[in-house]
């Protein structure tokens, strides 16, 4: 808040009253950074986790620079994951996918970091690992082992059955 108050100076030594004070304020100035909006889970497999979003509403007034992304095991719980910079408005999380991840996303310029983006979750789809093909053993100790690329089981010897 500024303060003023005037005087006039009418002839060389002569002047008038201060006046009453007169007071002004500025509006501050209060950009308002958007968070991304319609984050969004595009693929999930045991390898990877692919986000999309788009570009935030409101920029504050100064041009979006880079994105945070937060991932966390809880909701509400992220923590930094990654920094990636403005315009890219999609993320491959490769880290080792165990569990449902949450993520937030936060849209950074020069005037800060916008508010968090709206959560969303990952469903985490773990591949299942064949350890060995299924083995049929025939009363007569004939031993057959399923072939996958020729969908059957074949004959086989002791040394192609797993331990």
């Amino acid at each position: 808040m500024y303060r003023w108050n005037m005087r006039f100076f009418i002839n060389a030594g002569v002047s008038s009253d201060y006046s009453s004070d007169l007071y002004f304020q500025t509006p501050a100035l209060t950009p308002t950074l958007s968070p991304p909006i319609n984050l969004r889970v595009t693929s999930v497999d045991d390898k990877e986790i692919n986000l999309s979003w788009d570009v935030p509403l409101n920029n504050g007034g100064s041009a979006i620079t880079y994105y945070k992304i937060y991932m966390g095991s809880r909701s509400n719980e992220e923590t930094l994951l990654d920094i990636i910079s403005f315009p890219i408005s999609t993320y491959s999380d490769k880290n080792e996918i165990i569990n449902d991840n949450f993520y937030k996303i936060k849209t950074v310029s020069a005037f800060g970091s916008s508010e968090f983006s709206k959560e969303v979750i990952d469903i985490a789809k773990p591949s299942i690992q064949k350890l060995f093909s299924p083995v049929l053993v025939l009363p007569d100790d004939k031993s057959f082992i399923f072939n996958e690329k020729y969908n059957l089981f074949m004959e086989c010897c002791e040394k192609c059955l797993p331990l």
